[in-house]
């Protein structure tokens, strides 16, 4: 199904590798090997002293089951295993090691390695999906500095340059430990195109970086990542477009669908899959999607959870093209298995890729407006922005109990649709507070004819994605936003609140965050997370876990509780409860 409503898009952090424990004296480095490993996906980091090698050096990674290649013929490129990228080894002096493959193998991530055996010197290459098309090699450099720093207290972020050669889409960051700066320094290089991330790894002894940094960074500038992909203009064919399969009975338990408001029936679509009855699910949302109703994508979920791949594909293929489709989260759906196990994903797999580049090319965007009734331009009023979830869209925020909000608060509503388009129905934030609050300077800046805002007075409020990226965004200008309203946080990256400084401002500000007890736990831990996070920042929160929400979606009481959080926000009402 669709990941904002059933999937925690929070935070998940990769294990620490299975390793051989280290020798007396090489202590340190073992555990940055490890920090790194969790960091840039490495697992193959060494943690035994070398024979002959310097005190306290890396061994050659030949004790881990990497063999290790004669020296590589001068100005000969290495390519890419996952990926069609280019690397030439500065010298004979770097080998390249055989990895192993497959699920089980230690090196599972790393792409390709390179060892300098005259000062037991690295260097890998770590091939990655990036969550979305907006982030940036200064993006994915942030995610990676900050898991090491959490990771492991006392690492520290030297400097950072453009990655050599480049003019841009690519950083270079240097690591050190400055609790034992003799040990290890770490250089590493991040490139981001077409949505795949790679990061250049290359670690030494640090009495040794300075003679192989020359080669690291010739070994940077050689790096070249694929041609990159062409523009897709138009929305490409559909590659199987199957035919619609027979409509499902209109009956069910004595009612007729046909005749059921489709909100209802996609509500009842939920229920049945939570009592896995998936038949029953595809039927009801079948009908919801027929009386009007967007859905196409979890229709084609249902199907494939009922095993009727050909239905399941079709609903698919139209979801595509008249709503939009994530391709990044359908490849790994856990509802769309079967239909990924069948030979004609082949097929559809690309066709969601290009179709993907196609709808987020389009600059479609939406701004949707609520006034308070009797409302005149030119008196400020305090205004609330909906952020709505992954893959949904701003009508989220849009309905009778938002307008008697308004009526009741004398607010404004604005509802804006996330950063990137996914499909003139499905959109999605770059989780980049900068971007995404771009975006909302920009809805505001739509209706800036029709509404004034009353200055200090925003109050931003989330679902999941949405919920997360509000709490972001306000947390790092309290002087222009009042606070937020966070409801069941959760990302595809690594952002939790990570780097807002403690100012006076933010400590006269308040949040809501709210989240289902029974909801994943990726959703309830970063709730708590961001509270403890806000907390510490002199933040006035209220935070509750609703012990009667199981499903991922708004909280039971939202037409209730809206007001009395918003008022609580602007200071004007009492803590809710």
């Amino acid at each position: 199904m669709a990941p904002p409503r059933t999937q925690s898009s929070s935070r998940g952090r990769p294990g620490k590798p299975q390793v051989a424990p280290p020798r007396p004296g090489n202590a340190r480095i073992a555990r940055i090997a490890l920090v790194v490993a969790g960091a840039v996906g490495l697992s193959f980091w060494w943690t035994a002293r070398p024979a002959g090698g310097p005190e306290g050096s890396p061994p050659s990674p030949a004790a881990h089951g990497g063999a290790v290649e004669p020296g590589a013929r001068p100005g000969a490129a290495v390519e890419g295993v996952a990926v069609r990228y280019r690397i030439t080894p500065a010298s004979p002096a770097w080998k390249r090691v055989h990895l192993e493959r497959g699920p089980s193998a230690q090196d599972r991530g790393v792409d390709l390695a390179f060892l300098h055996e005259p000062t037991s010197a690295s260097l890998s290459v770590k091939v990655f999906p990036v969550a979305n098309e907006a982030l940036t090699a200064d993006d994915v450099a942030n995610t990676f500095v900050q898991e090491m720093r959490d990771r492991m207290p006392g690492l520290d972020e030297t400097r950072r340059e453009p990655f050599p050669g480049r003019a841009a889409g690519g950083v270079v960051v240097h690591v050190r430990d400055p609790k034992d700066a003799n040990r290890v320094e770490l250089m590493t290089g991040v490139f981001v195109q077409d949505q795949i991330g790679y990061t250049l790894a290359g670690i030494a002894p640090a009495e040794a970086m300075a003679q192989v940094r020359p080669d690291i960074e010739a070994m940077l500038r050689s790096f070249e990542p694929p041609p990159p992909e062409p523009p897709q203009r138009e929305l490409p064919e559909r590659p199987l477009a199957l035919p619609a399969p027979p409509e499902p009975p209109a009956q069910l338990d004595g009612h007729d669908l046909r005749k059921v408001e489709p909100a209802r029936l996609f509500m009842e679509a939920r229920r049945a899959v939570a009592h896995g009855d998936y038949q029953a699910a595809a039927q009801l949302q079948h009908w919801a999607v027929a009386g009007g109703g967007h859905g196409k994508y979890d229709l084609s979920c249902y199907h494939a959870r009922a095993g009727q791949l050909d239905a399941s594909f079709h609903w698919l293929e139209r979801a595509v093209a008249e709503e939009g489709v994530d391709p990044g989260w359908a490849a790994r759906d856990p509802d769309l298995e079967t239909l990924r196990n069948d030979a004609r994903w082949a097929q559809v797999h690309p066709y969601l890729e290009r179709a993907g580049r196609y709808w987020g090319q389009s600059g479609i965007k939406k701004t949707l407006l609520v006034l308070p009734k009797g409302y005149r331009p030119g008196k400020p009023i305090p205004v609330v922005m909906g952020m709505h979830g992954m893959g949904s869209w701003p009508e989220d925020f849009i309905d009778e109990s938002v307008q008697r909000a308004a009526d009741a608060l004398s607010v404004a509503f604005v509802s804006v649709s996330g950063t990137l388009p996914r499909g003139p129905r499905k959109f999605v934030w770059s989780e980049s507070p900068a971007r995404d609050r771009a975006r909302l300077d920009e809805a505001l800046a739509e209706v800036r004819d029709r509404v004034t805002v009353a200055p200090g007075q925003v109050i931003l409020i989330g679902f999941s994605q949405g919920g997360q990226m509000a709490a972001e965004i306000a947390a790092r200008d309290p002087r222009y936003y009042a606070g937020a309203i966070v409801m069941s946080p959760g990302l595809a990256t690594g952002l939790s609140l990570d780097g807002v400084p403690p100012s006076p401002d933010l400590a006269q500000r308040r949040f809501v965050v709210v989240v289902g007890a029974g909801e994943s736990p990726g959703n309830v831990q970063l709730a708590e997370r961001d509270a403890t996070r806000l907390r510490a920042l002199g933040v006035e929160v209220f935070h509750k876990p609703y012990a009667e929400q199981q499903q991922h979606s708004f909280s039971p009481d939202f037409d209730t509780a809206l007001p009395i959080w918003i008022r609580y926000i602007l200071g004007t009402g009492p803590t809710p409860r």
